[in-house]
């Protein structure tokens, strides 16, 4: 056994591609989340371990959560019982067999109606995790997801959220035909 001592408060994990973690995947000293499924032996593809703290009370919000897209809504409130709305998002390319932009679109519909209902809800919002955009091409009218990006975009200006860029987060492991390694700048906040 690894004993790991980890000191975040909240971690989410993208890209977990498991049935075998739903309701069963622990950290010691953290409260694990899950998002909604339809089924039992649906993919898990985002976790939330929140660490297990007096101070602070984590709520999860499946209301603002749907199956069509792997997202955790968490209520997080500390000891004056101000709350923040955290958000986890793992926007697939391929989601149900469909991979078309307007699958893609339908997703992030999805997602920024989530964003939406939070900032109703609440001044302090956060959304992380892997969008699938990459953030340096956000401005490039010729980039194919751009149909995507403007529906996200429109939704940040449009409750007053301002994007917060990593950088690079993805470097392939493999040259493209073209003999190409690609990175991109898809996970933010």
């Amino acid at each position: 056994m690894i004993d790991i001592m980890l000191k975040e408060d909240i971690i989410f994990a993208t890209e977990t591609d498991s049935d075998e973690l739903a309701n069963n995947f622990n950290i010691p000293y953290y409260k694990t989340f899950y998002p909604v499924t339809q089924n039992s032996d649906d993919l898990v593809r985002i976790l939330c371990f929140a660490r297990e703290n007096e101070n602070i009370k984590y709520v999860l919000r499946d209301d603002l959560m749907s199956i069509e897209v792997s997202t955790i809504w968490l209520e997080v409130r500390n000891k004056d019982e101000s709350k923040l709305l955290l958000g986890g998002c793992y926007r697939e390319w391929t989601r149900d067999g469909q991979s078309t932009i307007e699958s893609q679109v339908k997703q992030m519909e999805v997602i920024t109606d989530q964003i939406c209902r939070a900032c109703n809800e609440s001044e302090r919002v956060i959304v992380i995790g892997d969008m699938n955009l990459c953030t340096t091409r956000w401005d490039d009218n010729t980039y194919r997801c751009r149909p995507v990006v403007d529906i996200l975009q429109s939704s940040l200006t449009m409750n007053a959220m301002n994007k917060v860029d990593f950088g690079l987060t993805y470097f392939s492991d493999h040259a493209t035909a073209a003999g190409k390694y690609v990175d991109s700048a898809i996970d933010h906040a």
